[in-house]
């Protein structure tokens, strides 16, 4: 014991106890960080389920996706064949431009149908492929997850999202803009640094920790991310 408490005084080792990785969901090896952090991120509540549902969309076959300068924009639209594809990309602060559309006429026939085609050992279960299909076209927040730097972005009504792009839908909806802001923070990012690989999948997002955010937090952060998305908008 005498030698571990001299070892612990090494500017270059760091003395932790196993326990002490269960903090963080999946006991990361974080050692260089400290047990107020890891405690502190243990104890708050997690985005999915408490505030929000985290899920992955289309892995949509690219032969049904275009980029929208591809189409003609009166075929663009909810309930027209082609519909805004938010499919992930490099980091960007809440706001990103989506440039591609996919073919859902008729709710997805086509794609459903060569899914189905492909994948015969799925007798039909589409969904194994084409996901959380009842939160497509809401208003939310997509995020790319192929990122060492995690990021989210406004995700605007009547799109749909990908196995790139995936997708936060907070339960209130006015926590989306207060939590573009959150979200988009230095501890969230150096939180999924801890705890993700480059990959950001929704698994990982899902136990991002969030405090409890008082009326005036709320305010503050819509406000800010808000400004942000406008700032980044007028100069895409």
């Amino acid at each position: 014991m005498a030698r571990i408490k001299r070892l612990e005084k090494h500017s270059l080792l760091s003395v932790i106890s196993p326990s002490e990785f269960a903090l963080l969901p999946g006991s990361p090896l974080c050692y260089w960080t400290t047990s107020k952090l890891r405690r502190h991120y243990g104890n708050l509540p997690k985005l999915h389920p408490h505030f929000a549902y985290v899920g992955t969309g289309t892995s949509h076959p690219r032969l049904f996706c275009r980029y929208h300068w591809e189409t003609r924009s009166v075929d663009i639209g909810v309930g027209k064949k082609w519909v805004g594809y938010a499919n992930g990309g490099p980091r960007s602060l809440g706001y990103r431009d989506i440039e591609q559309v996919c073919d859902w006429e008729d709710e997805g026939r086509r794609p459903k149908s060569e899914v189905c085609r492909r994948y015969p050992y799925l007798k039909g279960n589409y969904g194994f492929v084409i996901q959380s299909e009842d939160y497509y076209f809401q208003e939310g927040i997509t995020f790319g997850k192929r990122s060492e730097f995690f990021s989210v972005q406004h995700l605007p009504p009547g799109s749909i999202f990908s196995n790139e792009g995936q997708s936060i839908f907070p339960k209130d909806p006015g926590n989306i803009w207060p939590f573009i802001a959150l979200l988009n923070g230095a501890p969230v990012c150096y939180y999924l640094l801890l705890t993700a690989g480059v990959h950001k999948e929704r698994m990982y997002v899902r136990r991002v920790p969030i405090p409890k955010l008082t009326d005036r937090a709320r305010e503050t952060l819509s406000s800010l991310a808000k400004q942000a998305y406008g700032i980044k908008y007028s100069v895409k």
